[in-house]
């Protein structure tokens, strides 16, 4: 195998260059995604699974980021929710109550979040979930649902 060094003098940065390197599935990262383009209608007072991936972790930092559409169908009522999202049966995140306001049926919100997970090596399963709170009247949609988990390594 040939390797070229090269020096940098400004960063004072040694970069080494492997041409022939051939790296093995999953050994530097761990991908994992879903994505749900349809839409899910939740009920108020119940907690609802919206999107959900599955990993086996070799116990290095898991990144998760996560998004969705949410829509009202009628006007003059706000989405106020929560979003949550769990490993297996362990929360691991909880947004707080989210307010979206909007004047018109049929408008959406974007609301997404970022997260990172530690857990000891085995297979989880993660859980994007919605509460909607129940003094909030109205009807409640998801769409465009997706989760991504990145187990980095290096």
């Amino acid at each position: 195998m040939k390797v070229t060094a090269r020096y940098n003098m400004d960063s004072r940065s040694i970069t080494l260059y492997f041409p022939d390197l051939k790296i093995d599935n999953n050994t530097i990262t761990i991908p994992v995604s879903a994505f749900t383009a349809g839409e899910l209608f939740f009920t108020v007072n119940q907690e609802t699974t919206i999107q959900s991936c599955a990993i086996t972790a070799t116990g290095a930092p898991i990144f998760i980021t996560c998004s969705c559409n949410l829509r009202r169908q009628s006007a003059d009522y706000a989405f106020f929710g929560f979003l949550r999202l769990y490993r297996d049966s362990v929360k691991i995140y909880d947004s707080g109550e989210i307010e979206h306001y909007n004047s018109e049926a049929g408008v959406r919100g974007l609301l997404s979040f970022n997260a990172t997970d530690v857990p000891l090596a085995g297979n989880y399963t993660y859980y994007l979930n919605v509460f909607i709170n129940g003094s909030r009247d109205g009807d409640h949609y998801a769409c465009n649902r997706s989760m991504m988990l990145l187990e980095t390594k290096k």
